[in-house]
């Protein structure tokens, strides 16, 4: 049976005026920051939906009159931000379950959880799933000590994504050290900031689609091939972001292999009850440290990850053998069967 065609509203934030629907299409085309839209737009069109662009800037009444002038059948949601604010990206989707209107990725309740490192570590640590001790620095009265135990620690933006203020600096094995790095980031990104325990060993991501029933991807591990034995090794803004530093330093996202017996049932059940707990759906990326002794902690949950062409999430979801434009299908389709209240 033939699956009925959809008319799709592509939502996602610019940081000027709108422009034509033409220039956005040339930009996904042409530019690597525009490259994700790009991809799911090429993706939805091949799969025989209609798809008319939603740019928003400033109001949330341009969210209004998008949905207002396509009476879309699905919105497929890109917003990361709104007014350049990460800490509104979970009011556009309030916005559209007032709406009543289907939309993919996480619900406003998830995308407000996961936002706040310390609010979803402390939900995961009553529900006992494993995270690594930590304590909060806020800005307007910041940290003056550091108990030793939680030395060494990476500390980090309280709720900045794609790893925007950690830096090879972010690794503390001092209470100088951590204190110190505390300090710029209130001063430079106006933050409040996690200190958290660096829990040594491999980082690993472990993808999930679904909502009532979970399917978790196979693997993918960030690797640091020419790092030196004994030095840290995490996942910093230019680890994930300079392409000359990755070259440096041997970086690369890679599928996780050689893991210990157990490893992936471990993954599983953990990422499974991270996800239900803070209350993502859609499709979700759990990212672990599985440190030396086989002792697995949740580092952080990212609702609506990268889903770009070749990205984490989608080389996870290929090598288990779903192709990308089968991947946007299935995602699409789980914001229709989930609508806007699940």
């Amino acid at each position: 049976m033939a699956r009925k065609r959809l008319r799709v509203l592509a939502l996602f934030e610019v940081n000027e005026s709108p422009l034509a629907d033409e220039e956005y299409e040339e930009l996904m085309r042409t530019r690597e920051d525009w490259i994700t839209e790009g991809h799911v737009l090429k993706a939805l069109r091949s799969n025989g939906h209609e798809v008319l662009l939603g740019p928003i800037h400033e109001h949330p009444r341009e969210i209004l009159a998008h949905v207002d002038r396509v009476n879309p059948d699905l919105v497929w949601n890109l917003v990361e931000a709104f007014r350049g604010q990460r800490r509104f990206e979970s009011n556009v989707a309030g916005v559209l379950e007032l709406l009543a209107v289907p939309y993919t990725g996480c619900g406003q309740p998830g995308l407000m959880i996961c936002r706040d490192k310390a609010l979803s570590k402390k939900i995961l640590r009553h529900h006992r799933v494993p995270v690594p001790p930590f304590v909060v620095s806020r800005r307007a009265q910041p940290l003056r000590t550091l108990r030793k135990f939680l030395l060494p620690v990476l500390v980090k933006p309280l709720a900045e994504e794609g790893s925007v203020g950690i830096a090879r600096d972010s690794f503390a094995e001092t209470e100088e050290q951590a204190l110190r790095r505390v300090n710029f980031l209130h001063e430079r990104l106006k933050t409040d900031v996690i200190v958290e325990h660096y829990v040594e060993g491999r980082e690993l991501y472990a993808g999930i689609l679904g909502d009532a029933r979970l399917r978790i991807l196979p693997l993918r591990e960030l690797t640091f091939s020419k790092v030196p034995e004994g030095e840290p090794r995490f996942a910093s803004f230019k680890a994930k972001w300079d392409p000359g530093y990755r070259e440096r330093w041997g970086i690369s996202n890679t599928m996780a292999e050689d893991l210990p017996p157990g490893t992936l049932q471990t993954v599983a059940r953990l990422a499974k009850r991270t996800f239900r707990v803070l209350q993502m759906r859609g499709y979700g990326r759990i990212d672990l440290r599985l440190a030396s002794d086989g002792q697995l902690s949740i580092v952080e949950a990212n609702p609506n990850p990268d889903i770009g062409s070749g990205e984490d999430f989608a080389e996870a979801a290929g090598k288990a053998g779903i192709p990308y434009e089968d991947l946007i299908e299935r995602i699409t389709r789980l914001a229709l069967a989930g609508g806007p209240e699940s």
